[in-house]
């Protein structure tokens, strides 16, 4: 990974809803203001959904580094797939060209090639779902993985 300033997926959503905020991000993020009841509610529930997730994918590998260890997480991804045993890897980490993302599930297909499988906490399509995917896959196929 380089030391450039790197786009994660997070920052391109944000981004794409709002330029100042994506400003902020990369120059101010002092003013960030903490998340709140609420909205931290929404955050568990995503997380309890998401666990429940994997079970879906037993002996699946879960990448536990946190955003603060891109590096170690990024290494990890690397050489889960390098030994090529995992049925799945949940929040699995992918860089190409500055661009950074965490892939809530790809699972490995019988007949060659990786499942993208994007988690949300809803029953409802959104446009933003779309550029969330689309940010994804283009950082995956971008590390030459078969998505």
């Amino acid at each position: 990974m380089s030391n450039r300033p790197t786009l994660s997926k997070s920052r391109f959503i944000s981004g794409s809803q709002c330029h100042l905020r994506l400003w902020y991000d990369f120059h101010a993020r002092d003013f960030a203001s903490d998340p709140g009841t609420s909205l931290q509610a929404i955050f568990d529930t995503g997380h309890e959904v998401g666990e429940l997730a994997c079970k879906r994918y037993p002996g699946g590998h879960f990448v536990a580094q946190t955003h603060l260890q891109i590096a170690e997480a990024l290494a990890e991804t690397r050489q889960v797939l390098e030994q090529g045993n995992a049925p799945a890897l949940f929040e699995a980490a992918f860089e190409h060209q500055g661009l950074l993302t965490r892939a809530d599930i790809i699972e490995r297909l019988a007949s060659g090639g990786w499942r993208l499988i994007e988690v949300k906490s809803t029953t409802n399509l959104k446009d933003v779902f779309v550029l969330d995917v689309a940010f994804q896959l283009s950082v995956l196929r971008g590390t030459g993985l078969d998505v």
